[in-house]
């Protein structure tokens, strides 16, 4: 966790000169790298970071839109003689709290964006999905269980108004019987 503090402050001090921030703001960054610091550092042992600011494009089969995104941190699990599945997570960074994300979660459709991420890597690689809320005083792990049904439902909304068809609600997430939105 030292080291990636120490690693985060060279970092910060280098851009720091550029974009010179308020100091209430530049105190709750560092804050927030302090806590990203001792979480990601206790996960060491069990992921390792595959890659970061990752771009890539996925093509939906049905409406024939292009997604293009760029995931904030892929990781893998760490291979034992005992596991050997390896698989990758997909995490996305947030600021609001863990709270703030499950509530989201159950108005929108913020899970889009992480299913067209897996879906950007090699077919069967990604084991997890979550969002990784980075607050002040804590890093919580927001686990995201969805379906790929979500996906392809959106895609296929999405060529029936290309079509020109009308649009049917699409399946609610939380508990309506469909979106309102």
């Amino acid at each position: 966790a030292q080291r990636l503090m120490s690693w985060f402050l060279d970092q910060w001090h280098a851009q720091a000169k550029r974009w010179p921030l308020a100091e209430a703001v530049e105190a709750e960054l560092l804050a927030r790298l302090e806590q990203a610091s001792h979480w990601w550092a206790s996960q060491a042992h069990a992921y390792e970071v595959v890659d970061v600011e990752q771009s890539g494009v996925v093509v939906l089969p049905r409406s024939g839109l292009r997604l293009k995104g760029r995931l904030d941190r892929l990781d893998r699990l760490r291979v034992t003689p005992s596991d050997g599945s390896g698989g990758l997570r997909i995490l996305d960074y947030k600021t609001g709290s863990p709270d703030s994300l499950k509530e989201r979660r159950r108005q929108d459709y913020s899970d889009l964006q992480l299913l067209a991420y897996a879906r950007m890597q090699p077919a069967g690689s990604v084991m997890a999905l979550g969002y990784l809320s980075l607050g002040a005083s804590q890093v919580s792990l927001v686990i995201v269980d969805t379906s790929e049904d979500l996906l392809d439902q959106a895609d296929e909304t999405l060529a029936r108004v290309a079509a020109g068809e009308p649009v049917l609600p699409l399946a609610a997430m939380g508990r309506g019987k469909a979106c309102v939105d």
